[in-house]
């Protein structure tokens, strides 16, 4: 009795320990951190220095990454993610990526957020989006993100951003 007893209190207490342990992060300040919006609002942090390496310890080794989910096929591991980071950091200047909502549950974080940065050429682009991360302890390993690729090709080739665009953005961004 005394034996089940040990046990029992064993799986109780130390349980929540080692779950807590695998869902632990270090973000880039050297804090950790438990939440799925945490980790998700350090790799912006991250991006913005265009860390690639940095960018990439959070991902699973396997992940698959739907960059353009329904459009364009999907990233099946780390290196090919490091490959478009490399070449989309290429294309960015100044990224004020943030985000406007989220929900999180034990495996996914659900996000609104934009996209916002300047062309090497100075063009302004604005683009909301959402997307879904799938989480394997503290480090992602499915990436959807949704947006409308009509409008991306519109303000690369000069357009404006709309007006219901720049509503969209104003919203203000989780801290």
């Amino acid at each position: 009795m005394k034996s089940l007893f040990i046990l029992l209190f064993s799986t109780l207490i130390l349980q929540p320990i080692t779950y807590a342990a695998e869902n632990v992060h270090i973000n880039h300040e050297g804090k950790t951190m438990d939440s799925k919006i945490e980790i998700y609002l350090s790799i912006i942090e991250i991006w913005k220095a265009k860390n690639v390496e940095a960018v990439l310890a959070h991902l699973t080794d396997d992940v698959i990454w739907h960059y353009a989910a329904a459009i364009e096929p999907p990233l099946r591991s780390k290196q090919e993610a490091r490959v478009w980071l490399t070449k989309f950091g290429g294309a960015v200047t100044d990224s004020k990526w943030r985000v406007i909502n989220y929900s999180e549950t034990e495996t996914q974080l659900f996000i609104e957020g934009i996209e916002e940065y300047m062309t090497p050429s100075g063009i302004r682009i604005v683009l909301p989006y959402s997307g879904i991360y799938d989480f394997r302890g503290s480090k992602i390993s499915g990436w959807r993100d949704y947006f409308d690729r009509g409008l991306t090709n519109r303000l690369q080739e000069g357009e404006a951003v709309p007006d219901f665009v720049e509503e969209l953005a104003a919203k203000p961004a989780v801290q």
